[in-house]
This record gives structure tokens, sequence and C-alpha cells, in this order.
């Protein structure tokens, strides 16, 4: 099973299961915000490529928006 969302610019992302998984276990004020995934990828303020291969153009990208209100404070 996988979740897709509408990204901005029209890109189409789909997180596995594991994905969430990772996301939800990379930081402990995650589980409270993911329901701001949606939100973080089609408002996105930063967008960058992985740093794992810059010539790949397929690379994974990270999407960053910064929140006011979570439960660890501003992020």
């Amino acid at each position: 099973m996988a979740e897709v969302y509408q990204a901005i610019f029209g890109r189409r992302i789909r997180l596995t299961n594991e994905r969430i998984a990772h996301i939800v276990s990379s930081s402990e004020d995650t589980p409270p915000m993911m329901d701001r995934i949606g939100e973080t990828l089609q408002s996105a303020e930063v967008i960058r490529r992985s740093n794992t291969d810059n010539t790949d153009p397929e690379a994974v990208r990270l999407y960053y928006k910064w929140h006011n209100d979570t439960p660890l404070g501003d992020r």
C-alpha cells in the first residue's frame, strides 16, 4: 500500500509504507505531523535534490516547509 500526493509543480509523489515508516522514525515530532505531509509537498518553500546521486534526474527530492506550531516548537 502507498499514499500518493500531488506536489508543487504538478509532480506526483508516491510514499510507500516503508518510506512513511522511515519518515515517522526519523524524528520524534513526526507522528503528530503526519497530516502535514500533503501540505508540505503542495506548498514547499525549499526543494532539494538528495545528495545520494546528483546525476540522476529522478533522484530523491527533499521538500521543506516551515511550521510554527509543531509539538517541539518552530521547525
